[in-house]
């Protein structure tokens, strides 16, 4: 990330875990009980149910669809006063939520994306499982781990095989780094995650002293702890909280640019 040079913050230790997740599905529900998507990976509610699922249509796309509101009870469902203006088309991948009667909430990045003004454009919102089809991620390939991975704002993490059947994994992360007075008054703040592993078997890596993955991420925020699942195009990270400087996160989806 240009510009962004901190000293490592954290020092982890990496250990390998199994790509299934034990916990609780996690519903895609607001405070009120309504049915809403803000997208698969949101900051500070962890999702173990996340799949990869490959648009299979016969139509000429696939529309995305509103949350239900009080506004919009009857959503969402197959209906044009439900449908949102952003679809995709057949062969696209998407990052997708548990079930949720005929829908799940799901995240769409382009792969050919280029972020503006530091952004990506993340298209989100419900999606028909009916024009969807499950993509076996369980098992990597080595190289399909290596890159620059960057996420929509203010983090990347570049994963290197190295010599011996190791990888390499140094991350950054700021809070702050795009707002002229934070950066004038010295009060960006910065995380750093660092460490060498084997090439994971499964999806997963975890991150953190004595953490497998396997159980949730908790609120202990005085040890970094966070895990990385591979989904084809798409690394998803999650972590604690505890990964850096106030309102720094790691949390999020992440795409290699071309």
């Amino acid at each position: 990330m240009p510009g962004l040079t901190p000293k490592p913050l954290l020092s982890i230790i990496l250990a390998l875990a199994a790509s299934v997740i034990g916990s609780e599905p996690t519903r895609a529900r607001d405070q009120h009980g309504l049915r809403a998507c803000y997208g698969v990976v949101t900051f500070g509610r962890e999702n173990p149910d996340i799949r990869l699922m490959q648009v299979v249509t016969s139509a000429q796309h696939m529309s995305f669809y509103q949350n239900r509101t009080e506004k919009t009870p009857h959503c969402p469902v197959e209906v044009d006063s439900c449908q949102l203006k952003s679809f995709v088309v057949p062969g696209d991948l998407l990052l997708v939520g548990p079930d949720m009667d005929d829908f799940a909430c799901g995240t769409f990045i382009s792969p050919i994306a280029r972020r503006v003004k530091n952004q990506f454009r993340e298209t989100i919102g419900f999606v028909p499982l009916s024009e969807l089809k499950v993509v076996n991620t369980a098992r990597p390939s080595p190289p399909a781990w290596s890159g620059t991975w960057y996420r929509s704002a203010e983090a990347e993490i570049r994963i290197e095989q190295e010599e011996a059947g190791k990888i390499r994994i140094a991350g950054r992360a700021t809070y702050g780094a795009f707002d002229p007075d934070r950066v004038k008054r010295g009060a960006v703040n910065i995380g750093a995650l660092e460490g060498q592993v084997p090439l994971p078997n499964a999806n997963m890596i975890a991150l953190g002293e004595g953490y497998d993955g396997a159980t949730p991420l908790g609120d202990d925020r005085s040890d970094c702890r966070a895990r990385l699942r591979l989904f084809g195009p798409y690394l998803v990270v999650e972590d604690n909280g505890g990964c850096g400087g106030n309102n720094v996160s790691f949390t999020g989806v992440y795409m290699r640019l071309k």
